[in-house]
């Protein structure tokens, strides 16, 4: 995957989505993503929207970067390479070489923050299932005014939902669990129903 984009990287891995969701013999089914899988979601839910039921795209900082993303990026990724914790973590995600894959990872989001540019390969309004965007109102990953970034998003998208927690941090779907999994339940029996 060299010399990818962050964009095309999350557009890649909505085709992988796909190509999963073709070969499982479940027919149309739900999709989750979260912080850079609710863009790789979106991505999928924008290419092949028959395979799909619903998406819910969880925790991810809209159409564009905040402007403070690349100064939260370092400051997260270097605590993250220092805590041990995270260090397991991130081996156990990404096998040995954990810390390339992680520098690369970052360099490719500073790159794309230093261009502004937009993070989909097509407009929002034609998305024609079911989307739910959940976040939390205390993430530290993504911008302050995450709420009303959904709210703008929502305006193209016909079938789209919001859901925000007010407490938790980044991702809402781990640090709010129980309260992200009644949602997350809720909006799939009404999404089965449509």
């Amino acid at each position: 995957m060299a010399g990818l984009t962050e964009w095309s990287v999350w557009y890649e891995e909505g085709l992988q989505a796909i190509a999963l969701a073709e070969h499982l013999p479940y027919g149309k089914t739900f999709l989750v993503g979260t912080s850079g899988g609710a863009w790789a979601a979106i991505h999928a839910a924008l290419e092949r929207p028959d395979l799909f039921r619903a998406v819910i795209a969880d925790s991810f900082d809209r159409r564009t970067l905040h402007d403070h993303f690349a100064d939260h990026l370092q400051a997260e990724r270097s605590a993250a390479k220092a805590d041990p914790q995270s260090r397991a973590f991130y081996a156990w995600c990404q096998g040995p070489d954990w810390e390339t894959i992680v520098d690369l990872d970052t360099a490719a989001l500073l790159q794309l923050a230093e261009e502004k540019r937009y993070l989909f390969h097509k407009p929002l309004a034609q998305i024609r299932i079911p989307l739910l965007l959940m976040g939390s109102r205390r993430d530290e990953m993504c911008r302050k005014n995450l709420e009303e970034e959904y709210q703008q998003m929502a305006a193209h998208i016909p079938r789209a939902t919001i859901q925000m927690f007010e407490h938790g941090g980044h991702p809402a779907i781990l640090t709010n669990a129980e309260q992200a999994a009644e949602v997350i339940c809720t909006f799939m029996m009404q999404s089965n129903n449509v």
